[in-house]
This record gives structure tokens, C-alpha cells and sequence, in this order.
């Protein structure tokens, strides 16, 4: 029972894993970059949902979605201001990629110099109360989680593969240039794109600032373990950063329940990751550049 207890508690923590992987995976399968602004659209949306819970008394529903819609928005102009000049230019993807370190980093800072360093607990909009099914005791946060983070990729699913949107989406991953001769708007499908991982962005900066605490780092050390996830599913599989999420979770629960203790997992995590991409550099699901195309 105590193993059926951890394995759900991985499960919980992979779903959030998977938000943030798939959000950086359906940029990367367009654009091609690992779009690290990502991290300052979750600190961003966790503090907008955090002020209306803490301030304006919003219950979890209104928090969430205006997290989500602050997340949505931010990432659409992040694209407009800071990447869309770069591909109308056809710049190189390291410009892609300096410009969001860049971003990511500028914001952070910003949130420092204006809210300041402090840990901010949310108000209690979730019941505390945990669900017991025999000796097993699954808490109601992490029923929330594990239910959001599940709804919202089937959500994904559906867009990307029963809509016309999610079928340019799925047009442009292939090839934009031959998406735009076909007739497919690749401003309004990056924009799109943008909203979704930003949206995504704000789910999980809900949940996170909602479990633990919303701070200035937040984004970033959420934006780590993403990244890891997708690395480990390869890079522009969706349903390869998922089985990553779940992979990594798997096994930072395994060595904190071990005598090895929590210290020992990113030693533990990086060293894996390393034997993984030598033994497959493209991750588990990924594909090579020839084969996407």
C-alpha cells in the first residue's frame, strides 16, 4: 500500500511535469527553439492568480482562469514583441533562443525589484480535507492536480486532432514554409500556439503557487524540470514529454523515499538523463529533423 501511495503521488507531481514539457514541446515542433521566457509566463500568471484569490477573494475556478488568461496573453506578446521581428528576418534559432534566457531573466528580475523576494502563501480556496480509501489517503489537492493536468491535455488532444486549428498546427509542425503555400496563416497559428502554452503556463502556476507558494523563482525551477521531461520524452513529442513527466516523476519519488534522501535527486535525475541521451540523443519518442519533416 505504501508503494501505491508514492506511485500516485508521482503521478500527481508528472501531470504538472507534462503542463509544462508539452507546453515547451509545441513551440519547439513549430519554431523549432526551447522557449524559455515559458518560466516568466508561469511566475507571471501564478502572481495574477494569486492576487485575485488573496485580494479579491476569487474561489479556485475564477483564480484559475485568470491565471490562465494572464498566462495566455503574456506568452502572445512575448511572441509579437520579442520573437516574431526574428522570424520575419529569418534569424538564426540561436537568436531565438538568447532572446528568451533573455526575457525569462528580465522578468524575474523585474518581480524582484518590484514585489520583492518573498514566499507567498495562497488562501485556503482548496479544501483541506483528504479522500481515505482503506490504509491509502490520496489528499484533495492532489486529486485536483492530478484531474486538471488530465483534463487539460485531453483538452490538447482534441484541439490539435479534431479542429481546423490543430490541423494547421499540426501543418506548420510539419513544414511552414510549404503551411503557408497551402493557405495556412502562420502568424495566427504561432499566436494560437503562444496562448496555449501560456495557458498551460497559468494552470500550472496555479497549482504550484496553490500546493507550495508562489515566488520569483517559481517559473524557473518548474521551467528545469520541464525542460528535463521533454529532453527525456524528446523534444517535439507531446506524447514523449508526457511519458517523460511520468518517467521523471517515477524516479524522483523513488530516490526521495530512498536512503538516499531528497538531496540526491538532481544528482540522481542528471546522471540518468545523461546515459539516456547517450544511449538515444533524440529522447525516448523523438524524431531526427529529416524524419519530422
Amino acid at each position: 500500500m505504501y508503494i501505491l501511495q508514492q506511485f500516485i503521488n508521482a503521478l500527481t507531481t508528472g501531470g504538472v511535469y507534462a503542463l509544462i514539457a508539452v507546453g515547451f514541446a509545441i513551440i519547439y515542433n513549430i519554431l523549432r527553439f526551447s522557449n524559455w521566457s515559458y518560466g516568466a509566463t508561469i511566475t507571471v500568471s501564478s502572481y495574477a492568480g494569486y492576487y485575485v484569490a488573496s485580494q479579491l477573494h476569487f474561489s479556485f475556478l475564477p483564480s484559475l482562469l485568470v491565471a490562465m488568461s494572464t498566462g495566455g496573453v503574456l506568452a502572445v506578446l512575448i511572441e509579437l514583441v520579442a520573437f516574431r521581428r526574428i522570424r520575419k528576418q529569418k534569424g538564426p534559432l540561436i537568436y531565438f533562443f538568447v532572446t528568451s534566457v533573455s526575457v525569462s531573466t528580465g522578468v524575474q528580475f523585474l518581480v524582484l525589484a518590484t514585489i520583492g523576494g518573498y514566499f507567498y502563501n495562497w488562501p485556503q480556496i482548496i479544501p483541506g480535507e483528504a479522500l481515505h480509501i482503506g490504509s491509502l489517503t490520496v489528499s484533495t489537492m492532489n486529486v485536483l492536480m492530478g484531474g486538471a493536468c488530465l483534463m487539460a491535455l485531453l483538452v490538447l488532444n482534441f484541439v490539435l486532432f479534431r479542429t481546423r486549428m490543430g490541423m494547421a498546427v499540426r501543418a506548420a509542425a510539419c513544414d511552414l514554409g510549404v503551411a503557408a503555400l497551402m493557405g495556412v496563416n502562420i502568424d495566427q497559428v504561432i499566436s494560437f500556439i503562444f496562448f496555449v502554452s501560456g495557458a498551460m503556463a497559468g494552470l500550472v502556476g496555479t497549482l504550484v503557487g496553490i500546493a507550495y507558494t508562489t515566488y520569483p523563482q517559481l517559473g524557473l525551477e518548474s521551467m528545469i524540470k520541464g525542460f528535463v521531461a521533454a529532453i527525456i520524452g524528446g523534444l517535439g513529442s507531446i506524447s514523449g514529454a508526457v511519458l517523460g513527466s511520468m518517467l521523471l516523476a517515477l524516479v524522483e519519488t523513488a530516490v526521495i523515499t530512498s536512503p538516499l534522501g531528497a538531496s540526491a535527486t538532481p544528482v540522481v535525475t542528471f546522471v540518468l538523463l545523461l546515459i539516456l541521451l547517450f544511449v538515444r540523443p533524440t529522447g525516448i519518442l523523438g524524431k531526427s529533423g529529416s524524419e519530422k519533416a
